[in-house]
């Protein structure tokens, strides 16, 4: 079967044109005169800038152009070029779209319940601000600090009111001549922070 670069090579060569030549008369680009003849239509600009130049070209040669544009179309189909299928790859559609913002949503989902866990299994957090043993004298202890605002206090046992913002305070009588404050933090997991202080006098 005839091919359609056979046609434009052959009458070429019998009219003795160079396609140097062709391209200084026609003003069409010598690059794309040689991707015609190797039928690589892939070198050549896109539809319909690439048949209107076979058909000047083989309209040049005295040839009937429409009839080689079909010719062309018919043994040659574009393929996709390297710059055409990385903008297809690049391309943002909206069912990507709302791939890529599901699965960050599940992400962000999947470490929220493990930033939950994380806080529901650790130890409550807990800061005691202690009198000093020369300010206490025959006066009441007063122990103070912060903890989780959710978390149950104890001082030496007895439960303490923890305010919303987290701070407690406990007033208890020294013992003399040595007094123990044990002061426990209990989370709603039940994990205990414990911080203990012995006031010798």
């Amino acid at each position: 079967m005839t091919q359609a670069i056979d046609i434009l090579a052959n009458t070429r060569i019998d009219k003795g044109y160079s396609l140097e030549e062709i391209a200084k008369i026609t003003r069409l680009s010598l690059k794309y005169l040689i991707a015609i003849e190797a039928g690589d239509l892939n070198s050549l600009p896109p539809e319909p800038y690439n048949y209107l130049m076979i058909k000047d070209y083989a309209q040049f040669l005295g040839l009937k152009g429409e009839d080689l544009v079909r010719l062309y179309r018919r043994d040659y189909q574009r393929l996709p070029s390297k710059l055409t299928t990385s903008r297809v790859k690049h391309q943002i559609t909206p069912n990507l779209l709302f791939n890529l913002l599901s699965l960050v949503s599940l992400l962000i989902f999947i470490f929220y319940l493990v930033w939950q866990y994380y806080d529901y299994q650790r130890p409550p957090p807990l800061e005691v601000v202690w009198p000093q043993t020369e300010l206490v004298g025959d006066s009441d202890i007063i122990v103070t600090g912060v903890t989780d605002s959710e978390a149950t206090v104890k001082v030496n046992d007895q439960l303490v009111i923890v305010s919303p913002e987290g701070h407690f305070e406990y007033r208890l009588k020294p013992l003399k001549p040595t007094t123990k404050v044990s002061v426990v933090s209990i989370s709603i997991s039940g994990k205990t922070t414990t911080i203990t202080k012995i006031y010798r006098f």
